[in-house]
């Protein structure tokens, strides 16, 4: 029986599917809860801005943006009745997402899988490949 779910997502467009897919295993299993890991970027990662302030500010929008999508996202949870929490994770993601999963107690992590995570595979780089060796419960990964 699913009791926790562990949504991991990038909050990008081809997450959508792990969302709906989320919803229908905790609609399905009656009781689930649904806790969100939503992957949030190190200010690191915009290191090509030359002014802090400039950073800051990039940094910050994307933020709100960020919170702004999780949030559309949670409402529609709460308004099918479901129990849901969010949490932010940062890099390294594939250990991140394993040891919330471990904190949650989860039964399953839903995982997106985008489009360039194809080419990432061949390199032997998967996102999805270091959170399935890593991961205490069974993965499911959804295509977009």
């Amino acid at each position: 029986m699913l009791d926790r779910i562990l949504l991991a997502t990038d909050l990008s467009p081809d997450g959508e599917a792990a969302w709906a897919v989320a919803r229908t295993l905790a609609r399905r299993a009656g009781s689930a809860e649904i806790a969100v890991a939503c992957a949030c970027p190190a200010p690191s990662a915009y290191s090509e801005f030359d002014s802090e302030r400039v950073l800051r500010r990039v940094y910050e929008d994307e933020y709100r943006q960020m919170n702004d999508t999780l949030k559309r996202y949670t409402d529609t949870c709460l308004a099918d009745g479901l129990r849901v929490r969010t949490s932010m994770i940062s890099t390294p993601l594939a250990e991140a997402i394993a040891r919330t999963a471990r904190q949650e107690r989860a039964d399953v992590i839903v995982l997106g899988i985008r489009h360039a995570d194809m080419i990432d595979r061949l390199l032997g780089k998967s996102l999805v490949g270091q959170v399935a060796r890593a991961a205490p419960c069974h993965v499911l990964i959804v295509k977009p």
